[in-house]
């Protein structure tokens, strides 16, 4: 697995921590003042904006709260992210 993958928009990602198991999808992705996004998200410059899904069908999770996380974190280590599926 390379350094960082490149981070698409909708692509599904697992959280790497044994203690748990949490997919994540892609919701937008916040790069300067023009940032990506698929709907009506709010967007953190610099951050990738998550949603929390269902492993089998990566549909959001009713409730769930969108999330942030930093572009080193998809890294494939151990508190980031690994990709599941684009």
């Amino acid at each position: 697995m390379s350094a960082l993958q490149a981070i698409t928009l909708a692509s599904v990602w697992k959280e790497v921590d044994p203690r748990l198991t949490r997919f994540v999808k892609v919701w937008a992705i916040g790069v300067g003042s023009t940032p990506e996004a698929s709907g009506a998200a709010p967007i953190r410059s610099g951050f990738i904006t998550l949603c929390s899904v269902t492993p089998d069908t990566h549909e959001p999770i009713p409730g769930r709260r969108l999330t942030y996380a930093k572009q080193e974190r998809f890294n494939g280590k151990r508190g980031g992210y690994a990709l599941h599926c684009v």
